[in-house]
């Protein structure tokens, strides 16, 4: 589905991971992804065109497609996105609340708590989820119910467009959504390794190569410390050395000023130092 681009804003991680670089291009984002050491799945980093192509084709089975955009521009993991509450949806603030999560028992699908008290954030939003949200807000069922989860299930019985439809008192089911939505999605679009966590790499991916610092990166996708977050997304940190460098200059009193003056003294570097 991609073609050939320029060289990617992505840059080479793996000196941090031992990926296996995947050729295919997007626009001017490189898509790597490997699978090391057999069941060990290392990041897929999407780029804009692949996040929207994806969320595209999930568009059919709505809001499937709105919660791809959540994650890949929020960096929420699975688990915190399902626990979301109509009253987590700050519109007038642009952000997101995460408070919850949804966790795996034995009886299923159950709120629980997050993983450190780092991870009780307030997520920022772009101003397209906000008026995705909006819209998408406006004509939720239970809006009128703050404690409403934000995330729907779906009806799995009977026949004919029934089956399937929104089931708005019913939790999302993450492993039928994962199974019979996402994944053949992602297929279809030639992304046959993508997992849902991807998105969340995804979008540590777009924060950091916009210039956001990394230790604000870690506080929005709830990181207990910034070791985990340099390590992965150090690489994605544009470098404008040229700006440090002006800085360098300013510092040591403008070289500007100096280069209209009479040059200075040529140092003598062949004498010993000792």
């Amino acid at each position: 589905m991609a073609s050939a681009g320029k060289t990617s804003l992505v840059a080479d991680t793996r000196g941090v991971h031992d990926y296996e670089p995947d050729t295919r291009r997007s626009n001017s984002w490189t898509r790597e992804a490997g699978r090391v050491d057999g069941d060990r799945f290392e990041p897929i980093f999407l780029s804009p065109i692949d996040i929207e192509a994806l969320a595209t084709e999930l568009d059919s089975y709505a809001p499937d497609g709105l919660f791809v955009r959540l994650a890949a521009y929020t960096g929420l993991r699975s688990g915190e996105i399902q626990a979301l509450q109509i009253r987590d949806v700050n519109l007038m603030q642009r952000q997101l609340e995460v408070r919850r999560t949804s966790v795996r028992t034995s009886a299923g699908w159950e709120e629980g708590s997050l993983k450190s008290e780092k991870s009780i954030r307030s997520v920022p939003l772009r101003r397209e989820l906000v008026k995705s949200l909006t819209a998408y807000i406006a004509n939720h069922s239970n809006a009128a119910d703050s404690t409403a989860l934000l995330c729907p299930g779906r009806f799995y019985g009977g026949y004919g467009d029934y089956r399937g439809s929104l089931d708005w008192t019913k939790r999302l089911d993450y492993e039928s959504f994962y199974r019979n939505r996402f994944r053949p999605a992602a297929k279809k679009l030639g992304l046959t390794d993508l997992r849902f966590h991807d998105l969340r790499h995804t979008a540590a991916s777009l924060f950091a190569a916009s210039g956001m610092p990394l230790a604000r990166v870690a506080r929005v996708l709830g990181h207990t410390d910034t070791v985990t977050t340099y390590k992965v997304y150090l690489h994605f940190l544009p470098d404008d050395f040229a700006a440090d460098m002006d800085r360098l200059d300013e510092y040591l009193g403008g070289s500007s000023e100096r280069n209209d003056q009479e040059p200075g003294p040529v140092p003598n570097w062949s004498q010993n130092v000792g």
